[in-house]
């Protein structure tokens, strides 16, 4: 076999780059090296959540084709799922469904003619600094405006023997923090292939008594998925970051209701208070999705009101892009492209101001920051609570979270240190 060559682009979600990584991972494992351009192998991880996402996959696949004239082109992922034999490509090679990574591999040995055995690692890394585990994948809630269940398919839960393996394996390449994700968290466990004797708060439980390990986050969680173990284990647990992100998407029942989501107002607020009558300091930050079809002045109001009435930590705003294969798509009322550009720019402003209210709390207080990346005279990492934390080691206190040998820049990176805010 000739020395191969591979550039792998990858679009959307931290489910779609941790399969880039585990692609990229068994294609070293071949043999084959990584490049940033004139690959013989390029290989496309496609995004279809919106219209939006499906024409940056366009633009990426000519991309690919530009910088790899002369490599075999491979489009891989969400795109092609939802769109099973409806794509036609002139300058792709192969098109594949998300989670078709037999086929993927088998077509890679054939064409490469590759001798060695398939060997999923034992670890893959996104990111330089936290390790972002896959737990699951799929989804079967089929909110009006998401394409994810067609994309994604039907839940399936990783066994938890190698979920504690690859974690095992991220402490031993000295990953600090593990954040578990997935597309629908809160499920894992309680659907799917497989005989599961654990659910996510079980799971947690076997990865937080792990030799070694730094903190451990969980991504976003479902409202409704958050259950009275996983409450207390915020609680008790020092090494289980006391921050959930947990979607609303409106603050209006009405547009709730429109989006198929399976809670109200009322009971997203009881939930919350209930969190944090356990845990008081939590931060809770929230994606909310602007300019739904059917949403009102009086709805963005209600929305706006709601944010404030909840005080989260942070918001993430999106502005509604209607994809074709799903049920928003056909709704009426649609809201002028301009009208959504407003309300956007209002709730961001909102989520702004919310957020440095909940940093002020932490003023003079003593903060776990895990130590990312360097500036000019001081160092920026993230607390326990997200938010971004820029500090000169000055600031460490003597109640050191992670051992390191001196206060150097350097030897802070990818550490744990008590900073006092």
């Amino acid at each position: 076999m000739k020395d191969v060559n591979y550039k792998i682009y990858t679009l959307g979600c931290k489910v779609n780059q941790y399969d880039s990584a585990l692609i990229s991972q068994v294609l070293q494992s071949y043999g084959f090296c990584k490049v940033n351009r004139d690959a013989d192998l390029a290989i496309i991880n496609t995004c279809a959540v919106t219209q939006k996402a499906i024409s940056k996959d366009k633009r990426m696949i000519n991309r690919a084709r530009r910088e790899n004239p002369k490599a075999k082109i491979i489009v891989f992922g969400c795109w092609p799922r939802v769109y099973s034999g409806l794509i036609k490509l002139d300058n792709v090679d192969y098109i594949l469904g998300a989670g078709e990574f037999d086929k993927l591999f088998k077509i890679i040995k054939i064409i490469y003619k590759v001798k060695k055995k398939l060997n999923l690692p034992d670890i893959v890394a996104t990111d330089r600094t936290r390790y972002f585990l896959k737990i699951q994948d799929g989804c079967e809630q089929f909110c009006t405006y998401c394409i994810i269940p067609l994309a994604r398919g039907k839940l399936k839960s990783r066994p938890a023997k190698k979920i504690i393996k690859e974690a095992k394996n991220a402490i031993k390449h000295n990953y600090k923090e593990i954040v578990l994700t997935g597309i629908h968290l809160g499920l894992y466990g309680k659907k799917g292939r497989g005989n599961f004797k654990y659910d996510l708060a079980d799971l947690i439980k076997k990865i937080l008594v792990l030799p070694g390990l730094g903190r451990l986050r969980l991504s976003s969680i479902e409202i409704t998925e958050i259950d009275d173990k996983i409450i207390n284990l915020l609680k008790k647990e020092k090494k289980l970051c006391p921050h959930l992100h947990i979607p609303l998407q409106s603050g209006s029942d009405k547009i709730l209701k429109l989006m198929n989501r399976p809670y109200t107002k009322d009971y997203f607020k009881k939930q919350v208070n209930r969190i944090r009558k356990v845990v008081p300091d939590i931060a809770i930050s929230t994606d909310i999705i602007v300019g739904f079809p059917g949403e009102t002045d009086q709805d963005f109001k209600e929305t706006c009101r709601f944010t404030r009435e909840i005080g989260f930590s942070r918001i993430h705003v999106f502005s509604f892009s209607a994809h074709p294969m799903t049920l928003a798509f056909h709704f009426p009322d649609k809201v002028k492209s301009e009208v959504i550009s407003k309300r956007s720019k209002i709730l961001r402003s909102i989520g702004e101001k919310l957020e440095e209210s909940f940093k002020n709390k932490f003023k003079n207080k003593t903060l776990e920051v895990f130590v990312e990346r360097q500036g000019n005279n001081y160092l920026i990492g993230r607390s326990e609570y997200y938010f971004e934390v820029k500090f000169k080691p000055d600031n460490i206190v003597d109640n050191i979270v992670d051992n390191y040998q001196n206060k150097h820049y350097n030897n802070l990176i990818n550490k744990i240190v008590a900073v006092k805010f």
